[in-house]
């Protein structure tokens, strides 16, 4: 079912940004907040779990933040408890949950065990998602109702391996496309006309992306955190997702200044060294959740950040998928 933690070729990616981009969001993320480094808090997970399929979580009757979800899994012990209790926390509309969920037999719960016990790194975990995922033409579309918007979740709260890696959605897509001005994950875009009579721009994370697509996302949080006075990758992938409905001002940027894609081939974005090869769901009013009272992020420094020229850098950390 899945391939044992490998290590491939060494390859690099040289990132380049767009530096007015990249000045903007190092002053936004220099300026946030302690409670904004909580992030998202997701539905009450029992009453998400009973709409979806009928219960499981009964016990976790509060909305969570991250620090609560992990909590969370660290008690819960079945695959199953611990990907609901994800899908929950990230809003998984309960439709697309019915038909995820449906099959309690289904292959991609064994990745679940697979992460959790450290067998499967972050890259490799993405290539097993995204095989399932990806079917052939005239098939139906495997994993119904999860893509990589959402197996990214699952693979940030329930991956032990040596690297994290980090949730690929929309926003935080779409935030390192436009500061490094190139498709370093694919998106899916999409016209409609809205309910105010104004054409908008939906964007989703495609299935095309391969697991070097994420390798190079990873690897592209990992550098901001080198370039700012962020605690870890988590600081920055927060900052980048920022707060929605008209709240936070990065957030706000990036739906002003993203563009269509910039390159409509599908293509890698990393570069071996040698050259033989050698949705999301709509956002709602958020709940609070108990640790709310308290809130304190000792990794928090509002300190000014600082710009270093661009660099190469080494994927091999996060492991090559086989």
């Amino acid at each position: 079912m899945f391939s044992p933690r490998t290590r491939g070729p060494q390859a690099t990616m040289t990132i380049e940004y767009d530096e007015q981009r990249l000045n903007h969001f190092l002053s936004l993320l220099a300026k946030r907040k302690p409670h904004e480094a909580k992030g998202w808090v997701g539905a009450v997970p029992s009453a998400w779990a009973a709409k979806a399929i009928g219960g499981g979580l009964e016990r976790w009757t509060e909305a969570m933040c991250r620090d609560c979800l992990r909590s969370a899994l660290e008690v819960e012990t079945s695959p199953l408890a611990r990907a609901m209790l994800v899908l929950s926390w990230g809003g998984m509309r309960t439709r697309n949950a019915k038909l995820l969920l449906n099959d309690p037999s289904s292959p991609w719960l064994t990745l679940i065990d697979s992460m959790w016990n450290g067998d499967l790194d972050a890259t490799a975990a993405y290539a097993e998602f995204s095989n399932l995922r990806r079917t052939s033409v005239g098939t139906p579309k495997g994993l119904p109702g999860m893509g990589p918007a959402y197996y990214t979740k699952l693979i940030f709260f329930l991956s032990r391996g040596k690297r994290t890696g980090y949730i690929m959605d929309q926003w935080t897509a779409c935030s390192v496309n436009l500061l490094c001005g190139k498709d370093v994950v694919l998106t899916d875009v999409h016209k409609s006309w809205n309910r105010s009579g104004r054409l908008v721009e939906g964007y989703t994370v495609s299935d095309q992306n391969s697991a070097d697509n994420y390798r190079a996302f990873n690897a592209v949080i990992e550098e901001l955190v080198t370039r700012s006075d962020a605690a870890d990758g988590e600081e920055i992938e927060l900052a980048l997702f920022d707060q929605g409905r008209g709240h936070g001002k990065w957030r706000n940027y990036v739906v002003q200044h993203r563009q269509a894609p910039y390159d409509g081939r599908l293509r890698k974005v990393i570069e071996d060294v040698d050259a033989d090869g050698g949705e999301e769901s709509k956002e709602h009013r958020q709940p609070s959740c108990r640790c709310r009272t308290g809130l304190s992020n000792p990794g928090w420094r509002a300190e000014k950040s600082r710009v270093l020229p661009s660099r190469s850098l080494n994927l091999k950390r996060w492991g090559t998928a086989s």
